[in-house]
């Protein structure tokens, strides 16, 4: 019985030490730049004026630079970090040929992603290059206007001709979700040491401040509103680890 047991544990530490050696990990940081556009809401109404406009919108810009840090696990990716940034906001009206820009605003966040990828080396067997996919969620902490602004830099929204409809903006009314999908390149500089390129194409869903825009300009004008999904790409250039 216990000579089973012995071969048992011993069979257990093989296979686990096995699959254990298997497992590929690196590690590493960088940095990123990203723009996006459009995003924000918009509204369909009957008519706004003599010019027969029928279609309001608000756009919103989240665009900047960040520092991360990764780690993967053969297919696994993930990484966390910090943005630096700005919001730009510009109020169209479609049929009048109408537009304002509103008071920029600086902002700065964090960002935790998880992603799946598939490595392959090329036939020089230097490059590794992989297709990857997942999710982010960027949480901001900090909005401030822009002392560079031609506009009035409040941190309030809601309609101007009406003040019961206007509050505070927070910063973390813009953190929002997003999904990516893209294309990775490693380059080995040593045996342990490589620089990792990435290029990320994503969509951007609502924040909590485009969707609460979106119900008070459709209760204030009397149309129909939605929130309008963002995109946006992101290149990344980091040094890793093996």
């Amino acid at each position: 019985m216990i000579k089973k047991i012995i071969c048992v544990l011993s069979l257990t530490v093989l296979v686990t030490g096995g699959a254990f050696a298997q497992i590929k990990s690196s590690y590493g940081f960088g940095g990123f730049f990203s723009q996006s556009f459009g995003g924000g809401h918009e509204i369909t109404v009957p008519k706004i004026d003599a010019a027969g406009a029928d279609i309001t919108r608000m756009e919103f810009s989240l665009n900047g630079y960040g520092i991360f840090g990764f780690y993967d696990i053969n297919y696994l990716e993930a990484s966390i970090g910090f943005t630096f940034g700005t919001l730009a906001r510009n109020y169209i009206i479609n049929k009048a040929n109408e537009s304002r820009d509103f008071a920029d605003y600086n902002l700065t966040g964090g960002i935790i992603g998880a992603y799946l990828k598939y490595p392959f080396t090329l036939k020089n067997k230097k490059l590794t290059l992989y297709p990857i996919a997942g999710a982010e969620y960027q949480w901001i902490f900090s909005l401030r206007p822009k002392e560079t602004s031609t506009t009035s830099p409040d941190l309030t929204f809601g309609h101007v001709d009406d003040p019961e409809l206007r509050r505070e903006i927070k910063a973390n009314d813009l953190s929002c979700f997003w999904v990516k999908f893209g294309l990775g390149l490693d380059y080995p500089t040593s045996e342990k040491m490589f620089i990792r390129g990435v290029f990320l194409y994503g969509i951007r869903f609502a924040s909590k401040l485009e969707k609460e825009l979106r119900s008070q300009e459709a209760l204030f004008l009397g149309g129909n509103g939605k929130a309008v999904i963002g995109h946006g790409f992101q290149i990344r250039v980091s040094i890793g680890w093996k």
